[in-house]
């Protein structure tokens, strides 16, 4: 098993959702979330900073893996 199979077996033993299924979170979600992250965090270029930095569509589909 990959470390971070483990890792998601280790925080579902001691109870920490690992999905945003788990929360309640569904598909018809997510361009609700990612209108707020954009508004709330991102840049005057439309983008996330990071490493790569992220745009709209990346950000959607991050959390339709998330899901």
């Amino acid at each position: 098993m990959a470390a971070t199979e483990r890792f998601e077996v280790f925080l579902k033993d001691i109870g920490v959702q690992t999905r945003l299924g788990d929360a309640g979170i569904s598909a018809a979600d997510v361009d609700s979330i990612a209108e707020d992250v954009v508004r709330i965090s991102f840049g005057t270029d439309g983008r996330l900073a990071g490493r790569p930095p992220i745009d709209r569509d990346d950000l959607k589909a991050i959390l339709r893996l998330a899901l």
